[in-house]
């Protein structure tokens, strides 16, 4: 979904708005509740809650329970942009994504490793993420034939006709099997097999990048907002925005 409208419609943007119109309006209990609404958003317990939530359905997995697919279709137009001056370089975000896919093909669970091409925020004439994590991909020993990647794409439905396409015809022109092993992150599973089901692919989940927490015990300092909770927040809170949207569009 557009970055303009999450933003705008971001728990932060709207609670500060609704506080600045309610004091300028002396509606001082609006205001009021609109603070404690923020406050509590970035406390790490609630934090912890909404990535829960948006988790719930993604089951972490063992290798040896994935079966055999076509291909190993790994998701990167979410995760952000390498630095200009390393284009290969993966972040510790990226990290559960890459080695989940190695451990996959090590495993024989596919002969194609497929990158999407995410481009959201790169800068022209720059590889892709997918192409930073494909280079990654051959210095972890996967053979450079079993590596591809695709066009540019910029959201999780430009990424699932992307890989329908790209399966669909390859680079030779043939019709290739549709059965894929789709790595995404955990919160974002729900949303990306039904755009991948979609455009008819069969998909076999496999969720990385949990970030659920332990349950947190409850302390006075829980209570207190914290530097990361907002941005765990905001993540869940766009995601659920994403897959409204998604139900929505159809």
């Amino acid at each position: 979904m557009s970055d303009l409208i999450a933003a705008l419609l971001a728990p932060s943007t709207v609670l500060l708005s609704v506080a600045a119109i309610a004091s300028w309006r002396r509606r001082w209990r609006t205001a009021l509740a609109a603070v404690v609404v923020l406050w509590l958003l970035a406390t790490p317990p609630v934090a912890s809650l909404a990535i829960r939530a948006g988790e719930a359905f993604a089951v972490r997995r063992s290798i040896d329970s994935v079966q055999p697919a076509d291909a190993i279709v790994v998701l990167s137009a979410g995760i952000g942009t390498p630095p200009a001056e390393q284009p290969s370089t993966v972040e510790h975000h990226d990290l559960d994504r890459v080695n989940a896919e190695a451990s996959l093909i090590s495993a024989g669970k596919a002969p194609l490793l497929l990158f999407t091409g995410g481009a959201a925020g790169a800068p022209e004439g720059k590889p892709s993420v997918g192409a930073a994590l494909a280079q990654v991909a051959l210095r972890l020993g996967v053979p450079a034939a079993a590596i591809e990647v695709t066009d540019p794409v910029m959201s999780t439905r430009q990424e699932a006709k992307a890989v329908s396409e790209h399966l669909a015809h390859g680079d030779a022109g043939t019709e290739r099997p549709v059965r894929i092993i789709l790595v995404t992150s955990a919160i974002h599973e729900p949303r990306a097999v039904t755009a991948f089901e979609r455009v008819g692919l069969q998909v076999d989940p496999f969720p990385v990048d949990f970030a659920t927490d332990s349950v947190q015990s409850l302390h006075l300092a829980s209570i207190l907002p914290s530097g990361a909770a907002p941005a765990r927040t905001e993540q869940a809170w766009r995601e659920a925005l994403g897959r409204l949207a998604a139900l929505l569009m159809g």
